[in-house]
């Protein structure tokens, strides 16, 4: 009984992840680049209501680019993208 008690407890404390929201610009001073930790610069494609919806993060550093789709940056290595 307690059990289920502290499952609904956590599972109705839990926010809904936001699947469709774009990415933020005011976010890029969060972000840095995966493989060397330099500088991410971005570059919008298709934006919407001031939130990136396609684009790319460039780091000079290392010559790497991650791209962003539907909204979500791909800050993957690069073997590791096509999954």
């Amino acid at each position: 009984m307690l059990r289920e008690r502290l499952l609904v407890n956590v599972q109705g404390a839990l926010p809904s992840p936001p699947y469709n929201e774009p990415m933020r610009p005011d976010l890029m001073n969060l972000l840095a680049c995966p493989l060397c930790k330099g500088e991410l610069t971005l570059t919008v494609v298709d934006e919407e209501a001031g939130e990136i919806r396609s684009g790319a993060l460039d780091c000079a550093a290392c010559d790497e680019t991650y791209p962003i789709e539907d909204g979500i940056p791909n800050l993957l290595p690069p073997e590791l993208r096509e999954a």
